[in-house]
């Protein structure tokens, strides 16, 4: 087992980092260049993972993949317009309270 220290990584654990960290900036910039040709963005990333499998996706799942796409791209956008004041102190759990306060 290994040690329980946060300098310690597997070379397991570190071609995980690596994987989702690529798939991460590969994501990102499939969203950019789409974002500046005017192409639906959930179009380019399935067509991206159609040439990474090989072989195209069963429509239900095109159908699944690009609403998710587009839902996390809406749910972003909203986030982006949350205004954090500048005094605003750290928190380990960043949680937004809703207009009108909490409820």
């Amino acid at each position: 087992m290994p040690p329980n220290n946060s300098t310690h990584m597997s070379r397991r654990g570190l071609a995980r980092l690596a994987a989702s960290t690529l798939a991460a900036a590969m994501v990102a910039t499939e969203l950019e260049a789409s974002a500046q040709s005017q192409v639906d963005p959930a179009e380019s990333i399935i067509a991206e993972v159609e040439k990474t499998r090989g072989k195209p996706l069963p429509s239900d799942v095109r159908k699944r993949m690009g609403q998710a796409v587009k839902d996390n791209a809406s749910n972003s956008a909203a986030l982006r317009k949350f205004k954090v004041p500048d005094g605003a102190e750290p928190e380990m759990i960043f949680v937004p309270a809703r207009k009108g306060g909490a409820k």
